[in-house]
């Protein structure tokens, strides 16, 4: 069984690295073309940003799902797995709708999220960002469904081939949308997220193939279940309040910026933003596929085993990561001369503070994960506030004299 799981990871290190060389390949030509246009540019960044609240949509159930199902895969119980996904995915479907709604309302009314627009073309293009993101909001219940199922079984690397692919069209249409004189941003994101659909869409195809899901069980569980609600609650609400004091601390930045500064200075943050990000993806890879067999050995009972991998995962990622984070803070500002120009210059000490937050991630990350696979609420919520507290009490001492570096 060692075997299987090691020759996953094998698979699913090899297939994120490649994603990882076109991940490079789209910071390196989509965003010099994204960035030509400043404040439009921004405004693309606070358009993508709302995104990341989809991440968040299923208040904690979805994470919660991912733990249980894990547990059920360890002991084969294949139609337990379906009902608990069933049930998560209703959860986000609920919130996924509210969040379409208020992006339609801001996209009738684009003032309402995003300050200094005073042209009619960037209203303009700012409500059709904005409106594309209401329509395509729900195919983010498809993507996460399709995630975990891969995910729960250390199979990402079915997952990551296709995405791969869509990564390199995405980067290829950049030619099409911002050729010459051309700058269509609204195409271009009309583009992408049409992509997603359509890749999600094959994904399921995969998954019923492979895996022989029941689709019409799936179809049943779409609904809430008081069973399933009672056995990941605890834990579902506990990672929902530790998510919301979270968001605070990671996801609202660009959006006061651009209330209180504008669109440019959001687009300044943004490159930044967009470094960080790309790192943040690297941690996924590295540690994405220990979250499912930290649940696997916690459904096993294996507590012994558990630790033990704890500690081999601590010592193995260490250099993985704080090497890598040293080097590009270093070499920040000529990447970013000669990634999107010195109209850029103010992007360079933002990227290096955003950068050096994951130098620590080595020993954080693990033992995050341990600790939901552990369901410990407490020590979750208890993060969470104090992240939130020291970051804004830092923003509000800091932003009259040092603007965005204080985020």
């Amino acid at each position: 069984m060692q075997k299987i799981y090691t020759n996953n990871y094998i698979k699913i290190y090899l297939w994120q690295g490649i994603a990882m060389v076109v991940g490079f390949l789209a910071l390196f030509i989509v965003m010099p073309k994204l960035t030509t246009v400043p404040l439009l540019y921004g405004v693309y960044s606070i358009c993508i940003s709302t995104t990341f609240f989809l991440t968040y949509a299923d208040i904690g159930f979805l994470g919660a799902g991912y733990k249980y199902m894990s547990e059920k895969i360890a002991i084969n119980n294949l139609n337990e797995e379906i009902r608990i996904i069933g049930f998560v995915s209703f959860i986000l479907f609920i919130f996924v709708t509210l969040f379409s709604a208020v992006m339609l309302v801001f996209a009738i009314n684009p003032h309402m999220l995003i300050g200094g627009l005073n042209d009619p073309k960037e209203i303009t293009i700012a409500s059709k960002l904005l409106l594309i993101l209401a329509l395509f909001s729900p195919v983010v219940i498809l993507q996460r469904l399709c995630q975990i199922v891969f995910g729960v079984r250390l199979e990402d690397f079915v997952y990551q081939r296709l995405s791969i692919l869509v990564n390199l069209a995405r980067i290829g249409s950049i030619f099409y949308f911002f050729s010459g004189d051309k700058y269509d941003i609204v195409g271009y994101f009309l583009f992408f997220q049409s992509l997603g659909l359509i890749s999600n869409i094959l994904f399921l195809i995969i998954i019923k193939t492979r895996y022989h899901y029941n689709f019409g069980l799936l179809a049943r569980s779409f609904r809430f279940s008081t069973e399933i609600y009672n056995q990941t609650k605890k834990l579902a609400l506990g990672s929902f309040f530790a998510t919301l004091i979270f968001i605070l601390f990671y996801e609202l930045d660009l959006f006061a910026i651009g209330k209180l500064s504008g669109a440019e200075m959001a687009g300044f943050y943004g490159v930044g933003l967009t470094i960080m990000s790309f790192f943040s993806g690297i941690v996924g890879v590295i540690y994405g596929p220990f979250a499912a067999r930290f649940n696997h050995f916690m459904g096993l009972n294996d507590m012994p085993g558990l630790k033990k991998f704890l500690y081999s995962v601590i010592i193995l990622t260490l250099p993985l990561v704080v090497f890598p984070i040293v080097s590009i803070v270093i070499l920040m500002k000529p990447i970013i001369l000669c990634w999107v120009g010195s109209n850029y210059n103010l992007s360079i000490a933002v990227a290096q503070f955003l950068v050096m937050t994951f130098i620590y991630n080595f020993i954080a990350q693990p033992v995050s994960i341990l600790i939901a696979a552990q369901a410990r609420i407490k020590a979750m919520c208890a993060i969470a506030l104090v992240m939130v507290f020291i970051y804004w009490t830092g923003i509000f001492a800091t932003f009259s004299f040092i603007g965005i570096l204080s985020f």
